[in-house]
């Protein structure tokens, strides 16, 4: 369970934060990630330096169907990411980067 919630985390938030870096109003096309592992739990964290999620959006990105982006069959990857990180007792904080855009952490338990 773990395995599969760390996949689909990873290659969704990877390819936002790709999305985001090459959007026009990104600050630069930087993207830092980083695993750690303490005690029980595995983290998981990227930054990216694009525009950033907006406060009015903040609360909807991981609702299935809501996207920032422009264009149909969006909507979803967030929303995988979370239901995926949550089956397997894990955590996902969004908060703003510090190269500017948007900071993910994923902690996921390493017993299940």
């Amino acid at each position: 369970m773990n395995r599969q919630a760390l996949l689909t985390a990873i290659g969704n938030l990877l390819d936002n934060a790709f999305d985001a870096v090459y959007d026009e109003r990104a600050i630069s096309r930087e993207i830092s990630i980083s695993f750690t592992d303490i005690g029980q739990d595995l983290l998981f964290e990227i930054d990216d330096a694009g525009p950033g999620i907006n406060d009015a959006s903040l609360d909807k990105v991981l609702t299935r169907g809501f996207s920032t982006k422009v264009g149909t069959e969006r909507g979803f990857g967030l929303a995988l990411t979370k239901n995926a990180i949550e089956a397997a007792n894990g955590q996902l904080s969004i908060e703003p980067s510090e190269l500017g855009g948007t900071y993910f952490v994923v902690s996921l338990p390493k017993d299940k």
